[in-house]
């Protein structure tokens, strides 16, 4: 396999993965508007992280493929160090903002509803995660 095969298959892969968060996203940011559940909001926050990771590394799949030039005579390689800091910095958001709503949740009291039809939207997203 050559080089520019690898590439259209890490490119394929980074996009069929950006596609599925985005769809598990959908599906779980809707489980927690129907259900009120701080749990599946922390999934849904999670895959915002997953989404955005995703999107970085694509973009750094596809920058790091640009030949060498007079401002970067070694390359655009080193793209994927940023990436992996900036996903980094999306991690601890997520978690500060996970945290927040935990606070809210523990000091009002959560106010779930629907939690089945939550579980099966839940489920599908594992599902689909499993497959992925």
């Amino acid at each position: 396999m050559n080089r520019n095969q690898v590439i259209q298959i890490k490119k394929k892969a980074a996009f069929i993965s950006l596609l599925m968060g985005l769809i598990m996203f959908v599906g779980k940011i809707t489980a927690y508007y129907i259900t009120g559940s701080s749990a599946i909001l922390s999934d849904a926050i999670e895959s915002v992280v997953h989404i955005m990771a995703t999107g970085l590394t694509l973009y750094s799949i596809i920058l790091s493929t640009v030949p060498a030039d007079r401002n970067h005579l070694y390359g655009h390689g080193n793209i994927e160090y940023f990436s992996a800091g900036a996903e980094g910095l999306l991690i601890v958001i997520a978690a500060l903002t996970i945290i927040y709503f935990a606070v809210i949740d523990l000091i009002e009291g959560p106010q779930l509803q629907k939690l089945d039809t939550g579980v099966i939207i839940i489920g599908s997203a594992g599902l689909l995660n499993l497959f992925l």
